[in-house]
């Protein structure tokens, strides 16, 4: 393969979808990270929940954790899943460990598994947005090459 087709492979546009349960913490921290890392800017993470939630703002100790580490989150809205959301992604991952995996495409899904965690402990929001960070990571890695 000549230089100018891996030039055109490393342009082509990978869309992430990131799912949790109500979008308002663990696929969010993903979506931020994701797009604030990702090299190739033609690249695009959403982030969506597969239920509506009762609070669909980020919680202050999770913005505060994130601008810690360099990412920004309060302006990422909390929406809902839909089938379009779905057939949009080339991969989807469910950052969750209290979300499904039966209604979604077996052949483009990674399951994480991360575990939610209180809104008012911050040592935990530390701990679940550096294993979020650590997986976008090797998934940037992996599709990068």
């Amino acid at each position: 393969m000549t230089k100018d087709c891996y030039k055109l492979l490393k342009k082509v546009k990978m869309r992430i979808l990131f799912v949790c349960k109500h979008n308002r913490f663990r696929s969010k921290v993903a979506e931020a990270i994701f797009n604030s890392l990702s090299k190739n800017k033609e690249d695009k993470a959403i982030s969506r929940g597969v239920k509506n939630g009762r609070q669909e703002y980020v919680a202050e100790n999770t913005i505060e954790v994130m601008k810690g580490k360099g990412y920004l989150i309060e302006d990422i809205k909390s929406k809902l899943l839909g089938d379009k959301d779905i057939e949009w992604a080339d991969k989807i991952v469910i950052v969750a460990d209290n979300v499904s995996s039966e209604t979604f495409p077996r052949e483009k899904t990674e399951i994480w598994k991360v575990e939610d965690c209180s809104e008012f402990n911050k040592p935990k929001i530390k701990e679940r947005a550096g294993l979020i960070e650590e997986n976008v990571k090797e998934l940037l890695q992996k599709i990068s090459n």
